[in-house]
């Protein structure tokens, strides 16, 4: 008298095993560069906050010199630590701002790497990828 077995047998359980697997690798690049886009473009938004900040120290001093970071009640790690507000330079009616990627980020962005905002709206970024791609707002 045979008997009837239910369940899995080994050579299907590998099969489906190598089909997840493979999902995996194929979907996690895809999933990872999500992440890099994500922080990209809370950096991008921080750095726009910065520069409205920039004004405002503006319209009370008639300058932007010697305005900080602290001054203007704004963070300098930003985006989950991936990150680094900078304002590079400020002269009496210009300035210029960065957000420098860090850690993971400075990995896995290198086509973009650090982006850049000045007084009259300029973007620019320091890697050598295209700019339209690399800022999205």
């Amino acid at each position: 008298m045979k008997t009837k077995s239910f369940g899995f047998n080994l050579l299907e359980l590998m099969i489906t095993l190598s089909i997840i697997g493979l999902l995996c690798a194929l979907c996690l690049p895809v999933y990872s560069d999500h992440f890099v886009r994500a922080r990209r473009m809370e950096a991008e938004i921080q750095l726009i906050k910065l520069a409205g900040a920039l004004e405002k120290y503006y319209l009370l001093n008639n300058t932007y010199e010697n305005a900080t970071l602290d001054q203007l009640h704004i963070s300098e790690i930003i985006a989950d630590h991936q990150y680094q507000l900078q304002i590079v330079s400020t002269g009496r009616e210009d300035f210029l701002i960065q957000a420098i990627p860090l850690d993971r980020q400075a990995e896995k962005d290198k086509t973009c790497a650090s982006l850049s905002l000045d007084n009259t709206g300029n973007k620019g970024i320091s890697g050598s990828g295209p700019l339209t791609e690399c800022w999205q707002s």
